[in-house]
């Protein structure tokens, strides 16, 4: 935030808040508020959440909920297996209604090939 002292006011206020007890779990909070125009224009609550079943499998949330526009942004949830130098993910996206399977080379993990689907059917990735 800024404030001017010609004009008497007040710029824009942003507040920005991070947990991150490690780097599989964060939360995150983001505010914005105008306080000339009395506004908030952004309100947020996001949670990325990794929890250990088994030393082999673990379960993935991905969520955002936005205040300001009164719904969820993200809302993702799937299971994680390690298999050996592969992970092996199989989520539900609730917003965009769809599934997926991929499988990713930890050495490499944009060299994984995935399915899903999603409104115009069904997709393989590579």
């Amino acid at each position: 935030t800024s404030y001017n002292p010609n004009t008497n006011k007040w710029r824009e206020i942003r507040l920005v808040a991070r947990y991150e007890p490690n780097k599989e779990n964060q939360l995150l909070v983001d505010m914005i508020y105008d306080p000339e125009e009395n506004v908030w224009s952004t309100l947020d609550v996001e949670a990325k959440l990794r929890y250990y079943i088994t030393s082999k499998l673990q379960s993935d949330t991905n969520l955002k909920y936005s205040f300001f526009q009164d719904k969820l942004e993200k809302a993702k949830l799937g299971i994680v297996y390690d298999w050996h130098c592969r992970e092996v993910y199989l989520g539900y996206d609730f917003i965009r209604e769809e599934y997926a399977l991929q499988v990713q080379y930890k050495v490499f993990p944009q060299a994984g090939f995935g399915f899903g689907s999603s409104d115009t059917g069904f997709s393989f990735g590579l």
